[in-house]
């Protein structure tokens, strides 16, 4: 799957990457922020290439949108319980 994921010249950029947007959140939401990331770093990888050889650019794009919605889901249950 590194190549739907990583770029040829780093083959861990997709985990760099997700590191770096997971730094950039509380705790609480680092788990949501690392796959946030990954997908991120999958469609940057995708944009650049031609074609994948797993799943597509589309299904990233669902995923993308499922996990920022969980995210936000999560932000609005605890706003209710501060």
């Amino acid at each position: 799957k590194a190549h739907d994921y990583s770029v040829e010249t780093d083959v861990h950029s997709n985990f760099k990457m997700s590191e770096f947007i997971a730094k950039q959140f509380p705790d609480e939401y680092k788990s949501y922020a690392v796959l946030i990331g990954t997908k991120i770093a999958r469609i940057s990888t995708l944009l650049q290439k031609s074609e994948s050889k797993h799943e597509s650019i589309e299904d990233s794009f669902i995923d993308l949108v499922n996990y920022i919605a969980l995210m936000y889901e999560r932000y609005i249950i605890e706003k209710k319980h501060e």
